[in-house]
């Protein structure tokens, strides 16, 4: 039976938080796989791709008029706000800033397993407009599905070594 690189990945992560690491730098590492998530779904929905690697569904014909009105009128401004019409998803750049993460219960591992809670998430004023643009564009989340899956699930893990202090990126040794 082949191992999947997943199944590989999975083994090796195990391995390495093994080794003894401490609860802060645990704690550190995690958080910055939020961070690193966020950063994901930021860069994947600005470039028109959704989670699982398609590209978005074009915008609807009047919306390029309105966007470039708004953008000629200044009244994009701030992180993440749009300067351009094929500027995915943003316009005032008010969802990209609500994208947020919070860590649940974390605990280092013990006999070869752990626990790492973290959740990502979009703050309340922008809820409803996230979840009616999912309806459309499917960008919210880690691609779970073909090369896209595996680039991020690498820089995930890329991120919680750098976080928790353990060297290297790429392969866990």
């Amino acid at each position: 039976m082949a191992v999947s690189f997943a199944q590989k990945l999975e083994a090796e992560f195990k391995n390495a938080l093994n080794k003894k690491i401490n609860s802060s730098r645990f704690l550190e590492g995690v958080k910055a796989m939020g961070v690193k998530s966020i950063e994901i779904i930021r860069k994947r929905a600005a470039k028109g791709i959704d989670v699982d690697g398609f590209a978005f569904d074009k915008y609807s014909k009047n919306y390029p008029k309105q966007k470039q009105r708004a953008i000629a009128k200044g009244k994009n401004s701030g992180e993440y706000a749009a300067t351009k019409v094929l500027d995915w998803m943003r316009s005032s750049g008010q969802l990209f800033r609500d994208f947020t993460y919070k860590v649940g219960k974390t605990r280092q591992p013990r006999d070869g397993e752990f626990r790492m809670d973290f959740t990502i998430d979009i703050k309340q004023g922008s809820r409803k407009k996230a979840e009616g643009l999912m309806k459309k564009r499917k960008f919210w989340g880690i691609a779970t599905k073909g090369n896209q899956r595996f680039s991020e699930q690498k820089q995930l893990i890329d991120a919680f070594k750098k976080g928790a202090g353990i060297n290297g990126t790429g392969r866990i040794k």
